[in-house]
């Protein structure tokens, strides 16, 4: 637990719900973040990030637990190395983007916007079919992609389109697994930088993860539509803990258990990350935090943290049973077919040795054929 001094406080500042404060320490900037309301989203932010780094990830904000005048909270590093030149949310990407093809002039946002004009953005993109399911902005891997290619090209920027897609990936499969239901635009962020005059973005490290787990700030759904959750897959009203498993959020308009197969298909990095998410024994990993961080986990939040995350190791597993038996029914009823038909076909040959006329022996082969193909296929 890592006690801060108040003389090391440089400032406050407003970035989502919780509230936040710099200091500096050794040279280096530090965020302390504290717990909204009586929510211990803390917990959660350490033990994501703590699994981030057991399980082999590079790009993520690490943080640990802290207090601050009897104040619980968690303190992260800055990932604003001095080579970073600014931070663009997704969100205001998306509206630069949005202002450019609407008035064929470049524009800069710096977090605040005309409220008329973000009403008439978002409903813009809410008159996108894929949008419509929830009544919310749900974003892809894909839609995403497309953004930032769309932004880059407008406004000069490069971007390893390649390496985006794979710390996408790699965050959906975080999110899915430690059922993280906050990953919206503005927790979703590209720093940009400068070198050789060639301006290039990247994605930032994944940071801000205090709702996993289960744990909800209650906002309600007006809020969360505005937010543009990507993937919303538990939700609840009083600001607790919430059980996922009889949530109506649950597996509903953000990525499902199959989803995450068919990456685990085509890429063998994200089946190994995967495999390490479904074994992960959750209730090591919490010992192991409160070992660590010299910190203590109320009863209650660490067994519905335990439920949650076990719960979704079986339902990914189950998913995936179900899956493989469907496809292993159908590859059995394609062999059984294959097999009839190459029956068919040399029977197809023994006739036509046999049958006499002017016809020549290719043709009664071939008229057979497609006879024979037509009964079959009926």
């Amino acid at each position: 637990m890592i006690k801060i001094d108040e003389k090391t406080k440089t400032e406050n500042f407003k970035k989502g719900i919780s509230p936040k404060f710099s200091y500096h320490l050794n040279g280096e900037t530090y965020i302390f973040k504290g717990n909204y309301k009586d929510m211990r989203q803390d917990i959660s932010e350490v033990l994501f990030s703590r699994i981030l780094k057991k399980t082999g990830c590079k790009n993520f904000v690490e943080y640990h637990m802290a207090e601050y005048q009897g104040q619980n909270g968690c303190v992260s590093k800055s990932f604003f190395t001095p080579d970073v030149l600014d931070e663009i949310f997704l969100m205001n990407m998306e509206q630069m983007t949005y202002y450019f093809e609407k008035n064929h002039e470049r524009t800069h946002f710096t977090g605040s916007v005309d409220a008329k004009f973000f009403d008439e953005f978002f409903e813009a993109h809410l008159q996108k079919p894929e949008n419509m399911e929830l009544g919310q902005y749900i974003m892809s891997i894909p839609s995403v992609c497309g953004e930032v290619e769309k932004f880059c090209k407008i406004y000069g920027y490069t971007c390893d389109m390649d390496k985006l897609k794979k710390r996408l990936s790699e965050a959906v499969v975080y999110d899915y697994f430690l059922c993280n239901s906050d990953r919206h635009w503005n927790n979703l962020t590209f720093l940009t930088k400068e070198k050789d005059g060639v301006r290039s973005i990247e994605l930032s490290p994944l940071f801000d993860n205090g709702e996993a787990f289960g744990f909800s700030s209650g906002l309600s759904e007006m809020e969360i539509k505005r937010q543009g959750v990507v993937m919303q897959l538990g939700y609840s009203q009083n600001g607790q803990i919430s059980d996922f498993k009889n949530n109506r959020y649950f597996e509903k308009g953000g990525i499902v258990a199959s989803d995450i197969y068919e990456l685990t298909k085509q890429d063998e990095k994200m089946k190994e990350l995967v495999e390490k998410l479904v074994n992960l024994n959750i209730s090591a990993v919490i010992d192991e935090m409160e070992k660590d961080e010299q910190c203590s986990i109320p009863p209650k939040i660490r067994e519905k943290i335990i439920d949650n995350i076990t719960e979704r190791q079986s339902h990914y597993k189950y998913t995936v049973e179900q899956l493989q038996n469907r496809l292993n029914k159908s590859q059995l009823h394609n062999l059984t077919k294959s097999s009839e038909l190459e029956h068919k076909n040399e029977n197809i040959e023994n006739d036509a040795r046999k049958q006499d006329g002017s016809a020549t022996l290719d043709e009664k082969r071939e008229n057979l054929t497609k006879d024979n193909e037509h009964n079959f296929g009926n």
